[in-house]
């Protein structure tokens, strides 16, 4: 069930306003980034968070992370600011780096973040991504793709995907094209776990 979408049947290519103002009433939503298409929701609306996981397909023991638009809103669910944490936000966001957080898991739904003491987190550069997330706060968000497949880079990908049952956000193609570059901290040390479209210098990680 996509129960988090209203029922249009042609093609919903919406405005950033739309989309802002869908994904307030608890709607999903594909958006453009800069790495590849995702697909959001409010995170604290634990419907539109089960109809991300539905329309995906997508493993309920993956967590999904959150995009947002400032520093302060991250600084926010953190437990703590790790060491490093400031200086690779500096070199790095707005950009194709995520990183995976210890947090207060009181202020992220368990369901988000797959009942994990962490969660990802990463600042987009990408106008229109960010234009949305500054006026709906913190998304939780997932690749645009059904689980399994290809990551989509444009629109037209989107739609062959999804079809009818998913509003965009049309940005046009990815700059990247390549997911982002996941470092997560853990014990006091940075471990890849992703390589994407930013590479770490080495003497970063553990």
């Amino acid at each position: 069930m996509f129960c988090a979408i209203k029922g249009e049947t042609e093609l919903m290519r919406i405005s950033a306003a739309e989309a802002i103002k869908r994904l307030l009433e608890g709607e999903i939503v594909a958006l453009p980034t800069d790495t590849v298409y995702g697909v959001g929701a409010n995170f604290r609306d634990l419907v539109a968070v089960e109809a991300l996981y539905s329309l995906k397909g997508r493993d309920v023991a993956k967590p999904l992370i959150l995009l947002a638009a400032d520093l302060r809103e991250i600084e926010s669910f953190l437990l703590f600011i790790p060491h490093g944490f400031y200086e690779m936000a500096a070199d790095y966001w707005p950009g194709a780096l995520t990183l995976v957080l210890p947090v207060d898991t009181s202020r992220i739904p368990g369901r988000v973040r797959a009942d994990l003491l962490n969660c990802g987190f990463r600042i987009p550069d990408h106008p229109l991504a960010l234009e949305v997330l500054r006026k709906t706060g913190p998304l939780a968000v997932t690749s645009a793709n059904l689980s399994g497949g290809a990551s989509c880079t444009s629109a037209e990908e989107v739609e062959a995907a999804f079809g009818h049952k998913l509003p965009l956000l049309n940005g046009g193609p990815c700059l990247d094209g390549v997911a982002s570059t996941i470092l997560a901290y853990d014990q006091k040390n940075w471990k890849l776990i992703r390589q994407g479209s930013v590479v770490i210098p080495s003497h970063l990680l553990a």
